[in-house]
């Protein structure tokens, strides 16, 4: 879709907090709760967990992106690496944090025509509320805790454009 996007692995600006759990009723701060919301829901979770577990390649038929918007730079072979590949050399390696699990759904917003943005916490490997910086060895500074994922409907189901978070 033409919609302005938030670039891949990028926070966002603050958001509400929503204490509930992820999957309980208060999912959403925006009260969006139609079947297409949860199938999203569902489809980030899914491409988040099969991250955590080093399934690159669910994990690259989850995304939806495409595969020149991919950072290359991040890998090897550039020129004829796959996206599982990508996946695979950039999550080991730590550049983009794949070990990283859905924590909570802090609001959903539908992106139209087709897509709807969610800000979500994430959770560490330990189930704790992920939280990245302060930047660049600081023990002071600025913190992230919440993150916005686009999740596209398709025919096909539920595809994730958003990069898991990136460290650069």
């Amino acid at each position: 879709s033409g919609a302005p996007r938030d670039p891949p692995g990028t926070p966002g600006p603050a958001a509400p907090r929503d204490t509930a759990p992820a999957g309980t009723a208060a999912d959403t701060s925006a009260g969006v709760t139609s079947a297409d919301t949860l199938a999203a829901r569902e489809g980030l979770s899914a491409y988040l967990e099969t991250g955590r577990a080093g399934d690159y390649a669910t994990m690259a038929a989850l995304y939806g992106g495409a595969r020149d918007s991919l950072p290359l730079q991040l890998v090897e072979a550039r020129d004829t690496i796959s996206v599982a590949g990508f996946f695979r050399e950039a999550c080991t390696a730590g550049q983009l944090l794949c070990r990283l699990g859905l924590l909570r759904v802090l609001n959903a917003r539908p992106v139209p025509p087709d897509t709807l943005r969610f800000r979500v916490e994430l959770a560490d490997s330990t189930g704790a509320r992920f939280v990245m910086g302060p930047w660049c060895g600081e023990e002071e500074g600025d913190t992230v805790t919440s993150f916005v994922y686009d999740v596209l409907k398709t025919r096909n189901g539920c595809r994730v454009l958003t990069l898991p978070v990136y460290v650069p």
